[in-house]
């Protein structure tokens, strides 16, 4: 991702490209066999694919069924979930 941003920086078209595989590679890290600990890898992964240009793929990733099944899977726990990722994105929990 840095190295995205540094082509970006200076002026090279190519930058998207980088990040697009940055994209990629958080979505196939954030497969459950792959993120037993549910880790927020999947919102990562789409936050790169809208920075590289790529919104649909974004909201694709946001709506998929496994996505769906791991909110569904805590709902007895949405409350501290939602507490979780708050605290996360605020920069006050790191992972």
């Amino acid at each position: 991702m840095e190295a995205a941003f540094i082509q970006r920086e200076t002026g090279d078209t190519n930058w998207r490209n980088g990040m697009l595989r940055v994209g990629e590679l958080f979505e196939w890290l954030s497969h459950p066999q792959l993120n037993p600990d549910i880790l927020p890898i999947r919102l990562l992964a789409a936050a790169v694919y809208e920075l590289a240009g790529y919104p649909a793929r974004a909201a694709g990733l946001l709506n998929e069924d496994i996505f769906r099944h791991i909110l569904l899977r805590q709902k007895g726990k949405m409350k501290e979930l939602k507490r979780g990722y708050a605290l996360i994105f605020s920069g006050q929990l790191c992972t």
